[in-house]
């Protein structure tokens, strides 16, 4: 990812009046804590500790699709939540000796899911699914990678896989949406708009 230090930065620097936590598991928490044992509190951010080499080489050998920008990101972030939990990156399970367990959202579950519904709507493409977008009160979607282009897409739903949303890279995607969000909630990473049918 080229620019992965402006999207670390878009990311934190609007909540530097909160507080910025690294748990004993590596995983980064951003927002108000009550109790940092039990994670309740008002949290904004989770990002997920990196991935090791050896953890990304499992990745690469058991679905060699995934593309260099994803893998470069999983060496970054293994996962996300973030805006609380309006955006979801996906990630791969991997118990650690030290800290405990490293869990963002399935990966592989997701991909199944999505290999379900896509061919239902009889989708012609290589896709896989890195994350999800929680738009409406009751409709979230997919984001999915076209592994002949590395084009993103967003999906109408999580039903209809069809794409609603397009990014040319990985990096614009994150850019462009973190940046939206941004602008999108107040001081206290509260929204600043309501859901369609909340």
């Amino acid at each position: 990812m080229k620019h992965w230090e402006e999207i670390e930065d878009l990311l934190i620097s609007p909540w530097s009046h909160h507080l910025n936590l690294i748990l004993p598991n590596g995983i980064k928490v951003i927002g108000k804590l009550q109790q940092v044992d039990t994670m309740n509190g008002s949290i904004i951010h989770r990002i997920f500790p990196s991935l090791l080499a050896e953890e990304l080489a499992v990745i690469e050998s058991k679905h060699p699709f995934v593309s260099p920008a994803m893998l470069d990101f999983y060496g970054r972030a293994s996962g996300m939540e973030i805006f609380r939990g309006m955006i979801k990156i996906f990630g791969f399970h991997f118990e650690r000796k030290e800290g405990g367990a490293v869990y963002p959202p399935d990966w592989e579950y997701m991909n199944a899911r999505f290999a379900f519904f896509s061919s239902q709507n009889k989708m012609n493409g290589d896709y896989y699914v890195f994350g999800g977008h929680k738009f409406q009160w009751n409709n979230e979607t997919y984001l999915y990678i076209d592994n002949k282009t590395d084009k993103i897409y967003e999906s109408q739903s999580l039903e209809d896989t069809s794409p609603r949303r397009m990014w040319e890279t990985l990096d614009e995607f994150f850019l462009q949406e973190i940046d939206r969000l941004n602008k999108l909630h107040d001081s206290a990473g509260e929204r600043t708009f309501k859901y369609e049918g909340e």
